[in-house]
């Protein structure tokens, strides 16, 4: 394996996204990975759900799914995402799922994960065929490397795709079925995968499934977030914004 990893390389160079070869990601991108995940639900609209009023009258929000991410999907992570994404980079998945290992443990409550599993959010058909591969279905699997939670693909999204849609549209649009063991949750505890949350319309749609389902969401595991919310914005541990170059 490292005879033929070492030729490749000859053949090939290993290019980081940022253009600098030898190593993917290079050292200084991979500087960009350290660090504990931040909280990120607050600026993802479709999980904020209705939760009274404050003193003076106004409407109170709470998170439906906790949200843990890497940073901002901008600079330096936008472009190892996309590169893990669109590129065929899926080298990329054993540094980001380290990276994502602490945030997996928090939200499991212990250091071991026990009663836990990970649930990668799929990607499409179309996706998935153009890609070769699920590369959320590889991340779950290599945090549960890190961690020693298992990973489980429990739920499948119907055809078509979020691209291009509002709001409303997102959050109608999203068929999530649950397969095959995971339709009787069992009280079994969730921590979801997926690569960027936007509005968080899927992740809404996922873990809303399951809980019909009898599982219990811990909360969510992304890369990137579209938005960082302000440090006041985001209450508990873990709550720092960190923004990436």
């Amino acid at each position: 394996m490292q005879i033929a990893r070492h030729t490749s390389h000859l053949v090939v160079p290993i290019v980081c996204p940022c253009g600098v070869e030898g190593s993917m990601p290079c050292a200084a991108c991979a500087a960009h990975l350290e660090g504990a995940p931040v909280r990120v639900d607050a600026r993802c609209e479709a999980l904020q759900v209705f939760a009274g009023t404050g003193p003076g009258g106004g409407a109170v929000f709470a998170s439906a799914v906790r949200v843990l991410a890497l940073g901002e999907h901008a600079g330096v992570l936008r472009r190892l995402v996309l590169a893990w994404k669109n590129g065929g980079q899926l080298c990329l998945t054993a540094p980001f799922a380290r990276a994502l290992a602490p945030g997996a443990r928090a939200l499991a409550g212990d250091q071991h994960g026990a009663g836990a599993v990970l649930v990668p959010v799929p990607s499409s058909l179309a996706h998935r065929l153009r890609r070769g591969e699920d590369h959320t279905v590889e991340l779950a699997r290599a945090i549960g490397r890190e961690t020693g939670i298992s990973a489980v693909r429990a739920v499948a999204l119907g055809a078509g795709t979020q691209a291009g849609k509002g709001g409303r549209e997102r959050r109608t649009g999203r068929d999530v079925r649950v397969r095959g063991a995971g339709r009787d949750g069992g009280g079994r505890r969730a921590i979801l995968v997926d690569d960027v949350v936007t509005t968080g319309t899927t992740l809404r749609a996922v873990a809303e499934a399951l809980e019909a389902a009898g599982w219990d969401v811990l909360g969510a595991l992304v890369v990137s977030a579209a938005r960082l919310p302000a440090p006041a914005a985001v209450p508990g541990p873990r709550s720092t914004t960190r923004h990436r170059d």
